[in-house]
């Protein structure tokens, strides 16, 4: 019989733990290899970091119960690692984004195919497109931040698409990070009229089945491309050798709930990580990585012009002053009049949806707003419902004011419901299709939508902010933006720079092949505002500098760095106390300011009662170990919860 010399390994477990656990296994073990662990009353999926020799812990240490089938690599386990201590995210639920397998689905046999053949159609490269994709693929074995700066309609998607066959014939992977799901079909069909074979997909609409054997297949070594949504950054990929975020700039990008992290410059760290490069594309790139490709930090790539023969739309402000009394004014319905005489396609944008944001009462004044939520709730006319856009609360559309008892309620405000409403009025025989999350409710749903769209089965589109990115719509050349200052006065440091992306997103859909030149038309009350004179002279540049100028004076990123803390709780009393608690113990420093607590804008979500505190300090503090220090100066009651979001975009 032989006798197994069973030494302590330091295994990092799933079960969302800060700290690893020690664990005896058989000499030889690997670091990076998956193991099955008891933990509590339950067997548990771990990782095994390192080996601990001679163990000084005193206690009986627990056997590890079996080796499973898989290894992750040591890069990307110190990828996890860094990240977690980074983002303040508990190591172990951050691994356990990583292992998205329980074990009895790593245990179940599937039949695991082969990675796909790729045969690749030949990409036609203009000048600068051809200068980008060679700098991007001189070195693909060292990091490199390569930002890949267009216009829209620029062709940046021909560039990493060929970037990807690089990748590919050098035998790696490649992982390219979408922010909406909606933007998937689009690109998977693209993808494999180039490719020859659809990509993996990654996202929250794959079913368990299907994500089970995606992240078993994507263990295997040698050429696959993945395409995913930003949970797809954290599937422990075998070779990966490429990462591609496209529309970089996007706040989808920014996970709020539980583990607050950002995609974008997580996906950064895991390619300084496993040494590999990474294209950020962006006609609209973020403040942030403005600034980083301005101090030398990334590679700047230009694409300085539109792909094939279109030119740029001319941009149109319309003072909404001189028109008062209709929601889409003249030049806009003149413009779609003489758009749909020849055959060509309008789009209506609005970033608001259902028919009106607040329904009131005319005799009281009452207005109806969410039980669990501090904001008013939203009609849908289409759906006979008032909803709330936040928790997802709805009712059925009263007839009747539960104060006075008056029938007199009336919708206020607008929505694209009822932009549809007014254009099918001034349009009656144009096809109108109205798009928005609402409407996009089913991949296939989507897919048929767009697909209208493209073959010219749509005169007039009206659409949110789903529409604003990632779509070639060959036969789109107006767009009217019918409300461009609603994003301007936010409760948020980056509204301005949120609004000029959004803007400079939507009117890039028009005139995006050379049939003819397209228009963009905006309306707003502010019609001297410089956003708009950068819109209309498309002096992006300038615009991003004022916004570098004033967020230098004012300390704030990307010139300081920032952590939201939030406390919540079902107990207004609890929140406040806590809160008050806390600003006691405040470690005193003259370099780190503390700023709160304060009520959060959304002062009741989802029933909890919200306070948070903003922790700022420059670029070399360690602000990481200043909120532990000062968030371990306190015991937090269990019915009081506190969200630590690094890096915030939201300030709601």
């Amino acid at each position: 019989m032989i006798d197994i010399e069973f030494i302590p390994y330091t295994v990092l477990t799933t079960a969302g733990i800060d700290f690893p656990l020690t664990y005896l296994g058989q000499e030889g073990l690997c670091v990076g290899q998956l193991v099955e662990i008891p933990f509590r009353n339950k067997r548990i999926v771990g990782v095994i970091t390192r080996s601990e020799g001679a163990d000084t812990y005193e206690g009986e240490l627990k056997e590890i119960q079996s080796i499973l089938p898989y290894r992750i690599d040591p890069h990307f386990l110190t990828f996890i690692e860094n990240a977690a201590q980074y983002t303040m995210i508990p190591v172990g639920l951050m691994l356990k984004m990583c292992i998205t397998l329980k074990l009895d689905a790593i245990f179940k046999q599937d039949i695991i195919p082969s990675l796909p053949t790729y045969v690749f159609k030949e990409i036609t490269l203009n000048v600068d497109q051809h200068l980008a994709f060679e700098a991007i693929t001189q070195d693909i074995t060292h990091f490199n931040v390569y930002m890949l700066d267009g216009v829209t309609g620029a062709g940046k998607t021909e560039v990493y698409f060929a970037s990807i066959q690089a990748i590919l014939n050098a035998g790696k992977k490649a992982l390219v990070l979408f922010p909406e799901i909606a933007l998937t079909q689009a690109i998977v069909e693209r993808f494999t009229t180039t490719f020859g074979t659809p990509p993996f997909i990654w996202h929250s609409a794959i079913t368990p089945a299907q994500k089970r054997k995606i992240w078993k297949t994507i263990q295997q070594p040698g050429a696959a491309v993945i395409l995913g949504a930003r949970s797809a950054l954290f599937l422990p990929i075998q070779n990966l050798g490429l990462i591609v975020v496209d529309e970089e700039h996007d706040a989808s990008y920014k996970q709020d709930e539980q583990g607050a992290y950002n995609a974008r410059d997580m996906a950064i760290w895991r390619a300084k990580q496993e040494s590999f490069p990474i294209i950020l594309a962006s006609a609209t790139p973020s403040l942030e990585t403005y600034a980083n490709v301005k101090n030398g930090r990334y590679r700047h790539l230009k694409l300085k012009v539109r792909y094939g023969m279109a030119e740029m739309p001319m941009v149109h402000i319309i003072d909404r002053k001189e028109y008062l009394n209709t929601i889409i004014t003249k030049p806009i319905c003149d413009a779609i009049h003489e758009r749909l005489s020849v055959g060509e396609q309008s789009l209506l944008f609005l970033n608001r949806r259902g028919f009106s944001p607040l329904l009131t009462c005319f005799g009281c004044g009452h207005h109806w707003q969410c039980p669990g939520c501090h904001v008013d709730l939203t009609v849908h006319r289409n759906r006979q419902i008032i909803l709330c856009h936040f928790c997802g609360f709805e009712t059925k559309r009263p007839t009747e004011c539960p104060t006075c008892n008056g029938t007199v309620i009336k919708d206020v405000g607008l929505g694209i419901e009822k932009v549809e409403e007014e254009a099918r009025q001034l349009f009656p025989d144009a096809r109108i299709l109205l798009v928005s999350s609402d409407t996009l409710t089913h991949p296939e749903t989507s897919r048929a939508m767009f697909q209208s769209i493209e073959d010219g089965q749509v005169d007039i589109i009206i659409g949110t902010q789903v529409l604003a990115k990632g779509h070639h719509f060959p036969n789109l050349t107006c767009v009217g933006i019918l409300d461009a200052d609603r994003g301007l006065y936010q409760l948020d440091l980056r509204a301005a720079e949120k609004a000029f992306q959004l803007l400079s997103q939507v009117g890039g859909r028009a005139g995006r092949m050379a049939k003819q030149k397209g228009i963009v038309m905006v309306q707003t009350r502010e019609p001297e505002h410089p956003l708009y004179k950068a819109l209309q002279r498309y002096d992006r540049d300038a615009f991003y500098e004022a916004e570098l100028f004033e967020r230098e004076m004012l300390s704030m990123p990307p010139f300081a760095r920032l952590i939201s803390i939030t406390l919540s709780s079902l107990h207004e009393n609890r929140v406040a106390e806590v809160c008050r608690q806390l600003a006691r113990v405040i470690p005193l420093t003259d370099t780190i300011d503390v700023l709160g607590p304060s009520p959060s804008p959304l002062y009741r979500l989802r029933s909890r009662y919200r306070m948070h505190f903003l922790i700022r300090g420059n670029r070399q503090q360690n602000l990481q170990a200043f909120t532990k220090a000062w968030l371990s100066c306190l015991k937090i009651p269990a019915d009081v919860t506190v969200h630590i979001d690094v890096d915030p975009l939201n300030f709601l």
